[in-house]
């Protein structure tokens, strides 16, 4: 989901990156994994939203 992030930010849809980020990061607390990157993505999105 963070590749999707990525994607969508670089072309302006902040809402969208913000979408996917969120849903990995539910994805990745449900089987376990550390959710760093994913909190790092969503901080990132949100920072460009409000710029």
């Amino acid at each position: 989901m963070d590749g999707l992030g990525n994607a969508y930010q670089s072309l302006g849809e902040y809402q969208r990156a913000l979408d996917y980020c969120e849903q990995g990061l539910t994805i990745t607390k449900e089987i376990g994994i550390p959710s760093d990157e994913y909190e790092k993505l969503k901080q990132k999105i949100l920072d460009a939203m409000n710029a």
